[in-house]
């Protein structure tokens, strides 16, 4: 028998629309070989995987989701803004938490009517990821199971916006009247479509309430856990000479324009620390950038963002979190963009709510940091 609410237009809204933003410029072919690939393989582990033994969830009444080392440490540390005595079960694709994922894998969709339905929304584009929109969907179908077994489960947790299993957990919580918590691990996007769906959201800083205000959230619905003393960049200023820059790099940043940008500050003198984010799959492209002598590469979460801030005198990003934590450790920012990123011109407010100074091109920095930092 088929669960009618996984074929709902809202629910596969949710989990097949976030996919795009990223790949948007990207071969609809090519990433959906990837993803097939990806697909066959989880089958195929399902498939011969030792069987995983379910846990006990009986007295569960808190469940998490998170799918990085950042939303998981923002959990740990903000958890018990929802109470003490939570009986908490944390789920993830990652680490120990993967068997979770084995165990939902099982679980049978109609996977044609799926994709027949997202296809009358979206067209083509649901085939950049055949992978993620199925899995999302499973997760809920087995979420929901728990939730009649178990009815002291009242609350569901996540710590991202456009992540589709996190949006299939939330559109759960609302389809069976669950509380539904976003607890925002580092900054969100102003494209969050899922805003409205939840009954109460932890964000770090006033210019993202701001931001979802704007949005039509309803301003009781918004508790801000942690501010910084700043509300503009234009309250910066460097007092001494810029020896290093910060860079940070992201999936979504123009490599090119990044690559240019290193090799043209590094000729100019400076000593630059490339940060790449946990999730950046192309250090490759960087190779012939790590024989320059006054140029380090790490990678997040080590070393910890605040001894990165220690050693930097500026920071130039895109469509990073890292510029929050430049504002959070009072440390000048540069956001750099062009048209060629993947994600859209400032993404999460930062030029717009945080008066962040803007380069499309390395000659710029110059300028930008003498105008807007007074050095």
């Amino acid at each position: 028998m088929i669960n009618k609410k996984i074929l709902d237009e809202k629910l596969l809204k949710l989990v097949f629309f976030p996919n795009f933003s990223m790949y948007k410029k990207s071969n609809v072919f090519i990433l959906f070989l990837f993803s097939l690939i990806r697909y066959i393989r989880y089958s195929l582990k399902s498939i011969f995987t030792v069987f995983v033994q379910e846990p006990n969830l009986k007295k569960i009444n808190t469940v998490a989701f998170y799918r990085s080392f950042n939303e998981l440490n923002s959990l740990n540390k903000n958890i018990n803004l929802l109470g003490r005595h939570r009986k908490l079960i944390c789920i993830s694709p990652k680490g120990k938490n993967l068997n979770w994922f084995k165990i939902v894998w099982k679980i049978k969709i109609p996977v044609i009517t799926v994709f027949r339905r997202a296809y009358k929304i979206y067209g083509y584009s649901i085939f950049k990821d055949v992978y993620t929109p199925i899995m999302a969907l499973k997760l809920y179908i087995y979420f929901e199971n728990i939730i009649y077994k178990n009815p002291t489960l009242i609350t569901i947790v996540t710590c991202n916006t456009t992540e589709p299993f996190a949006l299939a957990l939330h559109s759960l919580a609302a389809h069976n009247f669950k509380k539904s918590v976003y607890l925002e691990h580092a900054m969100t996007s102003k494209s969050s479509v899922s805003g409205a769906i939840y009954d109460t959201m932890y964000l770090l800083s006033p210019h993202t309430k701001s931001m979802f205000i704007e949005l039509g959230v309803l301003k009781n619905k918004i508790k801000v856990i942690n501010s910084y003393e700043i509300s503009s960049f234009s309250q910066l200023s460097i007092e001494d000479k810029i020896r290093t820059i910060g860079v940070g790099v992201t999936e979504s940043d123009d490599v090119y324009l990044i690559r240019q940008l290193i090799s043209y500050l590094s000729k100019k003198g400076y000593k630059i620390i490339v940060r790449f984010h946990e999730s950046f799959k192309s250090e490759y492209k960087f190779t012939f950038l790590k024989i320059l002598p006054n140029v380090k590469f790490e990678r997040s979460p080590i070393p910890n963002v605040k001894v990165f801030f220690k050693n930097i005198d500026i920071l130039i990003a895109g469509n990073t979190t890292l510029i929050l934590d430049s504002a959070i450790n009072k440390v000048p920012a540069i956001y750099v963009y062009n048209s060629r990123n993947l994600d859209p011109h400032d993404y999460y407010g930062i030029v717009n709510y945080l008066n962040c100074p803007e380069i499309n091109e390395p000659k710029e920095f110059e300028i930008k940091k003498a105008y807007y930092y007074g050095y």
